[in-house]
């Protein structure tokens, strides 16, 4: 089977209509370690897009703290916008947030597979989300194969003595060294994966951001090639 394995879009609809239309036909299963939510306007619309495609999704820190109402204290922007989104996001799709689990194991090709915001299982904020601990990797998630997690919008792989950790980066948020959106395949039959980057339309997401009216620092970050300013 081919995966499709994305994290953190942070509602970036022209970046998953993007990553769709140039690598939909290939895939047969959608994976996404969330924070789908937050930071980007269209919430509602990239919701609905997911939904369709049947995308088999996990919690993060952003959809929590949009269905808790908690703040977010390490990001005003962050902050601002999961405010707007409570209040324009549709009943149907905060009822889809609410329903999100903290993982999904799967068993494909008779491979364990976990599927997980962060790799830890607490959602880590600031430095500490950076950190792996190969030990704790191998005793939390005892028995998976292939562990898919996200959170830290940097790309990377780790082969334990127990599991392959794979993270794709963002999608949506970019920021690692790339300073593209990622993604990743992965081919349960070859047991071979593919970190792959990818170009969406800037222009419509900036229109968006401005039709809005989100944080300007949105466009200073597009502006300055997924940089944070």
């Amino acid at each position: 089977m081919i995966i499709g394995m994305f994290a953190d879009l942070h509602s970036n609809l022209p970046a998953l209509e993007a990553m769709v239309e140039k690598f939909g036909t290939k895939i047969d299963l959608w994976m996404s370690a969330g924070d789908s939510v937050g930071l980007f306007p269209q919430v509602n619309e990239t919701l609905s897009l997911l939904r369709h495609l049947n995308v088999h999704m996990v919690c993060g820190d952003h959809e929590r703290f949009l269905i808790s109402g908690d703040t977010m204290s390490w990001s005003y922007t962050g902050n601002q916008a999961l405010q707007d989104q409570r209040k324009s996001i549709t009943k149907e799709n905060f009822n889809y947030l609410c329903s999100l689990p903290e993982k999904l194991d799967f068993n494909i090709d008779g491979l364990n597979i976990r599927l997980i915001h962060d790799a830890t299982g607490v959602i880590r904020a600031g430095q500490e989300k950076y950190i792996v601990d190969l030990h704790e990797l191998n005793v939390l998630h005892s028995g998976v194969d292939y562990l898919l997690a996200g959170h830290t919008h940097m790309a990377a792989m780790i082969y334990t003595q127990e599991l392959i950790y794979l993270n794709p980066g963002s999608c949506g948020f970019p920021a690692d060294a790339r300073h593209r959106p990622g993604m990743l395949i992965l081919d349960t039959k070859s047991c071979s994966h593919e970190f792959i980057t990818f170009d969406f339309d800037l222009d419509v997401l900036r229109r968006a951001i401005i039709e809005y009216n989100y944080n300007s620092k949105l466009l200073n970050y597009l502006d300055n090639n997924f940089r944070w300013v």
